[in-house]
């Protein structure tokens, strides 16, 4: 497939990192743009700005997401200089002139003199990135990727799945203590396809430790270890810790904890917390803030009211319901979601990246009943 390939090629494009970046613990550098993205949540680009340059000067390399997003705060505080410098980084990071044409850098384009001075230098970029580029490497994870999404496409049994996400892992393995782990800190685009391999052989190591896999088919798979392995890549800045969490929680235990949003139709707040017991949300974010995950509390309701969830259409919904006297379950749901995308549609369209605010699958209506009057009362 012609844009597998061209996803592979650019993947293995860049190779920017020094010597020294795998002594230099990122960590540290996960919690600080943790905190630079509350920063944007408040609005206060030229703060998360600061935190964004002081970042890409401390350690060796940076991450995809927190060079776009530091770009975003230069053109809101109209920072040019720092807006150009920071989309050249983008170029280094795999982008294309074509991938300037979305919505978030309209007023980036739009800007004659930018755009012109990006032009000009961009066949000079594109060149550096592809300096590095090992066109025997990335035909060989091509071809690993294309066995990976023939057993993935479920036309084969789960046995002879798994044996073959073994092997599989072993080849890629070797790549790895060859040549390094594929850094995935690019454009997302060009990520996804090696993130979801590691993702299906963490999956296979949960299963391997599970206790109760007894099938020799396992016992002698005891050696699988993509858990470390995405350990130590995590610490080098060789993936985020999204991607972390991903590939070693897939279908097994999730140590760090779902997230949800809370919404009261009550007290008419929306709140993001972490799905377990209250007493247990201080020890989980330990375990969150240990891998460079954020910490959900209070503190990150910043960048949940950044989004339209800050229009929450509480009293337009519970008047909507109270009026209905037909309204099934499914009749209650698709109303309230029919006001609420009304509102998210009106709503100044966010172009950040950052984990708060890409909160929104699991939902949790507190208090809502009341308003659902021919729903049977709970008791």
């Amino acid at each position: 497939m012609k844009t597998l390939k061209q996803t592979f090629l650019l993947l293995f494009f860049l190779i920017l990192f020094t010597s020294g970046s795998k002594d230099k613990d990122f960590i540290p550098y996960f919690r600080a743009a943790n905190q630079a993205e509350l920063s944007i949540g408040k609005g206060d680009y030229k703060e998360a700005l600061v935190a964004y340059k002081t970042l890409f000067k401390e350690y060796p390399h940076s991450l995809e997401r927190e060079v776009y997003n530091a770009f975003l705060c230069a053109m809101e505080e109209n920072l040019t200089d720092d807006a150009l410098s920071l989309a050249k980084q983008l170029v280094l990071h795999g982008y294309e002139l074509k991938d300037f044409g979305s919505p978030a850098f309209e007023k980036f384009k739009n800007n004659a003199e930018l755009w012109r001075k990006l032009s000009a230098e961009y066949p000079k970029l594109r060149k550096k990135f592809e300096k590095s580029y090992n066109p025997t490497l990335m035909k060989k994870y091509e071809a690993l990727n294309k066995t990976d999404q023939y057993y993935a496409s479920g036309s084969v049994d789960g046995l002879s799945v798994d044996s073959a996400y073994y092997s599989l892992f072993l080849s890629i393995r070797e790549l790895i203590n060859k040549n390094g782990f594929p850094p995935l800190i690019n454009k997302p685009s060009l990520d996804i396809p090696i993130y979801a391999m590691l993702r299906h052989y963490g999956a296979l190591e949960n299963k391997v430790k599970h206790p109760l896999n007894i099938d020799t088919i396992y016992t002698k798979m005891k050696d699988i270890n993509v858990h470390k392995l995405a350990y130590e890549a995590l610490h080098q800045g060789l993936l985020t810790p999204e991607m972390y969490c991903g590939i070693t929680t897939y279908m097994g235990e999730n140590p760090y904890g779902k997230i949800y949003i809370e919404i009261d139709y009550e007290a008419e707040t929306v709140k993001t917390l972490l799905y377990v017991l209250p007493e247990q949300r201080e020890a989980m974010n330990r375990k969150r803030d240990e891998i460079g995950l954020p910490v959900i509390g209070e503190v990150a309701q910043d960048a949940i009211n950044s989004t339209w969830y800050r229009e929450f259409p509480f009293k337009k919904i519970k008047e909507a319901w109270l009026a209905c006297d037909t309204c099934t379950k499914r009749d209650y749901l698709l109303l309230g979601k029919k006001i609420e995308l009304e509102v998210e549609k009106k709503y100044p369209k966010n172009y950040f990246r950052y984990y708060t605010k890409n909160i929104g699958n699991e939902i949790y209506e507190l208090n809502s009943q009341k308003y659902k009057k021919n729903l049977p009362k709970r008791k």
